[in-house]
Parts: C-alpha cells; sequence; structure tokens
C-alpha cells in the first residue's frame, strides 16, 4: 500500500504514547495504547448516539495533519476535491484470476482467499482500499467479492462448496484468462479503461486471440506449464472439444447485440458444456497440477518488490 509520510506516523505514535498511560506491569506497547483509544471512542459513539461518522474517509485523506510534542494538529480541506474512492472492482479481476491459478487448491474458504490476495495486492493499492464500509468490511475486501461475482456470472469463477465452506475455483475460461495474463506476472493493478456495454475488465474479452486455433489455445496454456507436460497428449480429445466449446464462448463474451443478462445466461451454458465434457474434471486436476508454480511466484513477488 502506498503510505504518505512514514515520520508523521512515527510523530503520532510518539504523542499517544506520551499522553497515554496503561496501568500495566512492564512496558506497554504504543500499539496496545491505541487499540485501547480506538475501543474508547467506539463506546464514547455509543454513548452519544453518534455511530456513523459524518466525516468520510476520502475526505478526511484530503485532510492535512501532523503530530506536535502536545497536541494533533488538522487542517480541514475546503476544496471539495478529493483523491478518489479506491481500487474498483473491475481493476481486480484479472489478478484475482492470476492468483486463484497460482494457489490452486491452498485456501478452503473465501475469507482465506480475500485475506491471502489482499496481501499480495498490497503494494499497488492505496489507503482508500482500506475504508470501512457500513458494514465494518475493509472497501478492497467488498470490491473483490464483487470482482469475483462479475467473474462468476460469466463462467470464469465457480463458487464452490468443499468441507462445508465456500470457496472460489476458476473454470477453464478462467484458467486461460489467468495463463494469458501471466505472460508478464507481476501483481501491479493494471488500468481499466470500462465498456459500458461489459462488467469485465476488456482484456478478458482480448482473450479471445488465445482460442483464434488450436495450437494457439494449447500454446498458451503450455506457457504456464512445465516443459513436456503430459496433460496435453493424455487428454488431447479433451483439450480439442474444451476449444470448440470455447471459441463459441468468447463469441458470446464478444456479442455487443446481446443484452448482458442473455450474455450471461448463454456463457454459463456453454461453460456447464464444458463441465460435462467427458474426463474434462480430470483434465483441469491434471492440469492445475503442473503449472510452474514456484517459477511465476517468484517472478510476480520479484516485480511487486522491484516494480
Amino acid at each position: 500500500m502506498n503510505t504518505p509520510d512514514k515520520d508523521r506516523y512515527l510523530d503520532f505514535e510518539a504523542l499517544v504514547d506520551s499522553l497515554v498511560q496503561v496501568a500495566a506491569e512492564g512496558a506497554v506497547p504504543v500499539e496496545q495504547k491505541i487499540n485501547a483509544l480506538e475501543r474508547l471512542i467506539e463506546r464514547w459513539r455509543i454513548a452519544r448516539h453518534k455511530l456513523v461518522n459524518p466525516l468520510e474517509f476520502e475526505e478526511f485523506e484530503d485532510w492535512k495533519w501532523f503530530a506536535a510534542p502536545d497536541k494533533f494538529h488538522f487542517v480541514e480541506n475546503r476544496s471539495g476535491v478529493t483523491e478518489g474512492s479506491g481500487t474498483s472492482p473491475i481493476r481486480l479481476q484479472r489478478k484475482l484470476l492470476v492468483f486463484l491459478l497460482l494457489h490452486h487448491g491452498q485456501y478452503g474458504h473465501v475469507l482465506e482467499i480475500i485475506d491471502e490476495f489482499i496481501e499480495k495486492m498490497r503494494p499497488s493499492l492505496s489507503i482508500l482500499d482500506f475504508k470501512k464500509t457500513r458494514t465494518g468490511v475493509f472497501r478492497c475486501y467488498t470490491n473483490t467479492r464483487f470482482a469475483a461475482v462479475a467473474l462468476r456470472d460469466s463462467g470464469l469463477l465457480k463458487f464452490t462448496r468443499r468441507e462445508a465452506y465456500k470457496t472460489w475455483v476458476l473454470s477453464l475460461p478462467g484458467f486461460l484468462v489467468a495463463a494469458r495474463a501471466l505472460a508478464s506476472p507481476d501483481w501491479m493493478i493494471p488500468a481499466v479503461e470500462k465498456d459500458s456495454w461489459h462488467k469485465l475488465d476488456p482484456f478478458i474479452l482480448e482473450c479471445s486471440a488465445s482460442v483464434s486455433d488450436y495450437p494457439t489455445f494449447v500454446a498458451t496454456l503450455k506457457n504456464v506449464c512445465a516443459p513436456n507436460a503430459q496433460v496435453f497428449v493424455a487428454f488431447e480429445k479433451v483439450l480439442q472439444e474444451s476449444h470448440r466449446l470455447l471459441q463459441g464462448y468468447w463469441t458470446v463474451l464478444g456479442n455487443r447485440d446481446l443484452a448482458n443478462e442473455d450474455r450471461v445466461k448463454l456463457s454459463q451454458q456453454l461453460v456447464e458444456q464444458l463441465d460435462n465434457t467427458f474426463s474434462y474434471g480430470d483434465f483441469l486436476n491434471e492440469l492445475s497440477a503442473c503449472i510452474r508454480v514456484e517459477d511465476l511466484l517468484r517472478k510476480a513477488d520479484a516485480s511487486a518488490k522491484n516494480p
């Protein structure tokens, strides 16, 4: 996450440390004092019937503030101009697919997935992404769920249950988009120009190029797999049928003449046909097992450290 002047936060901690005393054995870390202050403010809001803070997170982000040795100083922004409202769900879609590909089967619950995904994306998120919504959830968590819903509606992602917990897994179209995105592995959030007629990242629509012909389709998948992976030989018939269905799938996604609800319905029908293809489940398991996860993760993590 991009953080403003860290020295200001050190001054803030020093001021809290000097003004707040906690009776306890031994030294009390400043973090514990800040935690106590936060709980006290919550109780004050309840006692005063002021449960909602009218000062919006975005508005406060544009205020100037600093901590002096004996008090806090705030300078209100009166311009009415704010820095925005954080990262939109559509900008998270592509990287969420990549994350699910590289961590296939590792997390059993949606909340675990979101926690780890946000941790990966944190360097390119802004402080506005960590505003708490009215439900008490960080905005970036809510927007990740919105991104997943849009991907599910278009058949790129599935909401399934494993050991009674809801989880997210890729469909083959989602797998293909993630494989194409991994041509340049990193955790940077992409700029996205949203089309008014579609709820998906335009990059996903451009992935139709990956199914333009059968060799290109197979090559896209091979790019993220270990060399000489046998899955492409053992499941050639499944691959050929999948390619045929995926060509129809991307034709539906890119059809501007369809209403959104019709596009969603038809794309889900095609993904259902994929699911019902003979040996398709075994094929996906084998394909996931041959991904060069460690190599791709290492490259993506290195890019995050050296953008």
